[in-house]
């Protein structure tokens, strides 16, 4: 894994509150990259801590690894995420919180715009300038 998330992401589309479809796809292909879409998604939570008979964490390794794979996940998301929209993440502990977060506020900003959405889709237009696949991805685009 890459010790840089900032450099090796510098590239890529940033969230700005507008372009969640396209900020997801970007920023899920580098988390399935890294195999930390299960920290992210919240299907891996950090292990419960295993004792001895003496009492001593004996999986410490693990929840070490949990950590350490779940502060790369966090620098990912907020690496990928414009300023402003990067003050809403202030409070999350986990890369699964702020990836809560960022969903939730995406479909809330979704519902309120639905009927905006639906008037695009449905005044949507074959573009001359645009190639068959673009106009199939801008379609998919509305659509999703």
């Amino acid at each position: 894994m890459s010790n840089s998330p900032t450099r090796e992401i510098s590239h890529a589309v940033k969230f700005n509150g507008k372009n969640f479809p396209l900020w997801k796809f970007g920023c899920w292909l580098k988390l399935e990259q890294h195999n930390l879409v299960q920290i992210v998604n919240g299907t891996e939570q950090i292990p419960e801590q295993d004792f001895n008979e003496d009492g001593e964490v004996v999986n410490f390794e693990a929840i070490k690894d949990w950590a350490r794979r779940d502060i790369l996940a966090r620098n990912y998301l907020i690496a990928t995420i414009e300023h402003q929209q990067q003050r809403t993440l202030i409070n999350c502990h986990t890369a699964h919180e702020m990836w809560t977060r960022l969903s939730a506020q995406h479909l809330q900003d979704a519902a309120e715009n639905q009927h905006v959405l639906q008037h695009r889709f449905y005044e949507y237009q074959y573009q001359p300038s645009h190639d068959i696949i673009s106009h199939i991805t801008e379609i998919e685009t509305l659509a999703s």
